[in-house]
């Protein structure tokens, strides 16, 4: 017999499950498991950043079209808006310096309504307005001051004019026209917006929470500020006002302010009171402050790291030109002062801010998508 044919027969027999088999070591599978790891934490990131790059666009575009809407807005109804440039009001102010004919009932006459709601909203904000006007609170077009007669009992009632048949005739109240198409527009109940609201900064949440916004690709309100017709270099800002709806803070010497800070504050928060807490700005928002204050000297200064007060909504809206000649100021050899009284250029102080807070969801840093060029230094 071959020395070999033994060991042939032998195995020729043998229980296959008791041969051994193949199998990964530890250290092979903490070598995989590692490299999947590093791979997650390469691709995660640039998903992530691809995806939020893609809301950001679709954001921008979202603002062009109300851009167009606020713009046919204005084609229609200028002479009634005369105070915010004919587009449609933020908030409705006091009196202020300069203007006349203001009628405290006129203005309040063109609050946001909610259908069969039978009192009247007080304290909207401009994230409020802006779909109210464009596209009315029942998206049916808003009611016209000017299609109220007296006769129809309700001209100083304006919140009826969207309640079934308020004629008591069959006839519905005239509607201006859609400046929005609503299916193209993310409306949002302001109580179904993620995070957590400062019910302190709403004064009637019951009403205003049932008030729609218009939201951007994440899911966050825009924010909307009308700038004041004839306003002045020396007071950028506004932000106090008294129950008795009187300027404070030496507003009324200042001059009329290009906008006001107040307009949207339940959303961005006014100084160490924070607006609504939308995921990751648990420490508040950046344009919390409005720096209505700040000359022109203090508003060049770089923002302090270390004081939240300096990252104020007064320089966020700052015409960034005027921010650059001011950085050449200070860098020119000798640098050149800075007189306080200088008067200050906001970004479009004609016409309107809008403001997403971008992917971070807080207001007033650099990855916003707004309707003006961003300030350096935030």
């Amino acid at each position: 017999m071959k020395p070999y044919a033994r060991y042939r027969r032998y195995t020729k027999h043998r229980n296959p499950s008791t041969l051994p088999s193949p199998a990964f070591t530890i250290i092979e599978l903490l070598t995989v498991m590692f490299i999947i790891s590093v791979l997650m934490a390469i691709l995660i990131p640039a998903l992530s950043g691809a995806r939020d790059s893609a809301k950001k666009t679709a954001t921008a575009a979202m603002i062009r079209s109300i851009e167009a809407g606020l713009d046919l807005f204005k084609n229609d109804n200028e002479r009634d808006f005369r105070q915010t440039n004919g587009y449609p009001p933020s908030a409705v102010h006091p009196p202020i310096p300069g203007y006349t004919g203001l009628d405290p009932d006129k203005i309040e006459s063109r609050f946001p309504f909610i259908p069969n709601e039978p009192t009247a909203v007080r304290g909207v904000y401009g994230a409020h307005w802006l779909p109210a006007m464009l596209v009315g609170v029942d998206q049916q077009g808003y009611v016209s001051k000017r299609g109220i007669t007296k006769r129809a009992g309700i001209h100083k009632e304006p919140f009826k004019w969207y309640l079934p048949d308020p004629l008591k005739d069959g006839k519905p109240l005239p509607r201006k026209p859609l400046y929005l198409n609503p299916d193209d527009m993310n409306l949002t109940a302001t109580e179904d917006l993620s995070g957590i609201p400062n019910l302190d900064l709403f004064p009637d949440w019951d009403k205003m929470k049932r008030l729609p916004v218009i939201t951007d690709a994440f899911g966050q309100p825009i924010l909307y500020y009308a700038a004041n017709a004839g306003a002045s270099g020396k007071n950028l800002v506004a932000e106090q006002r008294t129950k008795d709806n009187i300027f404070t803070g030496g507003i009324q010497e200042a001059g009329t302010p290009y906008y006001f800070h107040k307009d949207n504050e339940g959303f961005t928060g006014h100084d160490d009171e924070r607006g609504w807490q939308i995921k990751r700005s648990a420490d508040g928002h950046a344009i919390s402050y409005p720096g209505n204050t700040l000359d022109a000297q203090e508003i060049a200064k770089l923002p302090d790291k270390n004081d939240a007060s300096t990252f104020t909504f007064a320089r966020f809206i700052m015409d960034r030109s005027q921010l650059r000649q001011f950085d050449d100021m200070k860098q020119s050899s000798p640098p050149r002062t800075i007189e306080p009284a200088t008067p200050l250029r906001p970004a479009n102080p004609d016409s309107y801010l809008l403001m997403s807070p971008g992917a971070d969801s807080i207001w007033g840093t650099g990855d916003d998508v707004t309707n003006f060029p961003l300030t350096t230094g935030q």
